[in-house]
């Protein structure tokens, strides 16, 4: 199976959370074996909006690490899913759906403290080179 390019989504929200700016990892649990990371969604203040925050996720771009055809299938069409979702719920309530739906194969992450940064876009991709690796 051929990899798909990676994405990347950056959309604007204005909510209040509690702990800003953060990221969390996005992982895949294979019936057999240790969790793999497959994204990084990153919450940041927007510099622009006072009390506004940017929303940015990426997803890995080669899937042949993470499992056999069928789960990287299912993975991929998971990835374009979330980015679709999140187009259509916002942000927000995209993350409280992933807080609430995933089962045992997909695992989010605690809220990791993110730095503030004028370069989102070079912190998504430093944090995902740092916890997803390709």
């Amino acid at each position: 199976m051929r990899p798909r390019n990676d994405k990347l989504l950056i959309i604007n929200v204005g909510i209040q959370l509690t702990n800003p700016p953060f990221y969390i990892l996005l992982h895949y649990a294979p019936p057999s074996g240790a969790p793999v990371s497959i994204a990084v969604l990153l919450y940041l203040l927007d510099p622009d909006v006072k009390g506004e925050f940017k929303w940015f996720m990426r997803f890995r771009k080669d899937w042949n690490p993470v499992g056999d055809a069928d789960a990287i299938e299912v993975l991929q069409s998971l990835a374009d899913d979330l980015y679709a979702k999140t187009v259509e719920l916002g942000p927000r309530l995209l993350l409280e759906y992933l807080e609430d739906t995933l089962s045992n194969s997909l695992l989010l992450s605690e809220r990791f403290k993110a730095m503030e940064t004028e370069d989102p876009i070079s912190h998504l991709n430093d944090l995902f080179h740092r916890y997803v690796g390709n």
